[in-house]
């Protein structure tokens, strides 16, 4: 019989229907450096060869334990595989990623070397192209610097919340502390933002949290059967949010973890509007302004240090969410018609914003190009362009500095006032923000 003290990480493997991606994913997590880890999978009744996949390496390698789940629910197949977990430290991985092969001894060595309650590190977004797997951009989980690389006491560093890139499978957990805590993913069915709930149970009592700032964790972005592209499951936020809402209330937190949920909560709603189907935007706006009046009414709803765009959008959708609505709607026409009246056009940015910017544009042939502050390995390469547009380096661009209107096509605030003085560095005089959220519908 195993026992506790051979296992340093307990890995766990949620999976259902994930045949096109199990191998690859199994593959990284039992080739590890780190040896003294369990490998324990759960899946909820897959029908596509997944389960037999699993019972194959279950067979070839002593670490892997496969159990199956009654429950379609990513958080009760979690939990079940946090039950059975022997390891010091428990992670997570979901079937359709993959791991780099140093992650969980790297991870291990630094949670044990400053006895940490979790260990989360940076990831990686991967995608197949012609028929490889290719690495794309890194993806940060804490915004600023100074939260990297010391250990954290959560509640003295509220704002680490505020960066709400949740990526609860980048790290490593201790399982004493979660046990102590009682932290378990919400069960509810299927697999949209169950991950949501523990984080935040694991950043709202964590003493001792430890951040890298480098990537180990790999996230597929373009699996089409993954949560991420569901935009049919509108009030699951609204579970998580009613989950957190009850531990809140049943650990009595101090008032700034109450802040801090109503904003990582009134950002994640907005993030769900992008999301889920545009039949669907009004009923989830009136239950978003339902949900957050209870907040107020309950005086959890302190909205003093919000940004001011953040505080008046919050007002308008409790005020009104189908005005509001119609209010967005009527900002974009105004604003992407003020934008057409230009005889040249460029889109200062070329992440999804940029590209959803490029769809509303009824006068495509008014853009001149897509606008980035470097493209990869500081070249201009020519090849690089998004629906026949050339995606260039801004300093390549200086020739219509008079004559086009440069628009700043990111959400962020900080991202947008960096972005502007870079333009006027090069002498555009025509530069254009974006109202806030206008295509927060989409």
């Amino acid at each position: 019989m195993k026992k506790i003290d051979d296992v340093a990480v307990s890995v766990i493997l949620p999976s259902l229907n994930v045949g096109t991606y199990i191998d690859a994913c199994l593959k990284s997590v039992v080739s590890q450096s780190l040896k003294k880890i369990e490998i324990v999978c759960v899946d909820a009744g897959s029908t596509d060869g997944t389960f037999e996949i699993l019972k194959k390496y279950e067979q070839g390698d002593s670490r892997i334990k496969v159990l199956t789940s009654q429950k379609k629910s990513y958080g009760h197949q979690v939990n079940l595989g946090m039950q059975q977990a022997l390891g010091k430290y428990v992670a997570i991985v979901d079937t359709d990623d993959m791991i780099r092969q140093d992650m969980y001894e790297i991870l291990y060595q630094i949670a044990e070397d400053n006895n940490a309650d979790f260990v989360k590190a940076n990831y990686e977004e991967i995608s197949k192209k012609k028929g490889d797997i290719r690495i794309g951009r890194t993806v940060r989980i804490l915004e600023d610097d100074k939260c990297y690389h010391r250990l954290l006491n959560m509640e003295e560093n509220p704002f680490c919340f505020l960066s709400h890139i949740t990526a609860t499978w980048s790290g490593i957990y201790k399982r004493e502390f979660l046990e102590e805590n009682h932290i378990l993913h919400n069960e509810t069915p299927g697999a949209s933002y169950q991950d949501t709930g523990f984080w935040f149970q694991t950043y709202m009592f964590a003493k001792r949290a430890y951040f890298v700032n480098q990537p180990f964790y790999r996230y597929r972005v373009d699996n089409p059967g993954s949560s991420v592209n569901s935009k049919s499951k509108v009030y699951s936020i609204c579970d998580e949010f009613d989950f957190i809402l009850r531990r809140i209330k049943e650990c009595e937190l101090t008032e700034a973890f109450q802040d801090i949920f109503c904003y990582v909560f009134y950002r994640k709603y907005k993030r769900n509007l992008e999301r889920i189907a545009k039949e669907y935007h009004i009923v989830f706006l009136k239950r978003f302004s339902k949900d957050f009046k209870g907040l107020f009414q309950e005086g959890l709803l302190h909205t003093e240090k919000w940004t001011s765009n953040s505080r008046e959008e919050i007002k308008e959708i409790l005020d009104g969410p189908e005005s509001y609505y119609e209010k967005i709607l009527h900002r974009r026409t105004q604003f992407l018609n003020e934008v057409q009246q230009s005889e040249q056009i460029i889109l200062y940015g070329f992440g999804k914003v940029g590209k959803l910017l490029y769809d509303n544009i009824e006068r495509k042939d008014k853009i001149v190009s897509f606008a980035v502050t470097s493209l990869p390995g500081g070249s201009d390469k020519e090849s690089v362009s998004y629906q026949g547009i050339p995606v260039r380096e801004l300093k390549a661009l200086q020739d219509y500095c008079e004559s086009a209107c440069l628009v700043i096509a990111v959400k962020t605030p900080e991202y947008e006032a960096t972005m502007e003085k870079e333009a006027g560095k090069y002498g555009f005089r025509n530069v254009a923000r974006m109202p806030f959220g206008i295509f927060d519908f989409e």
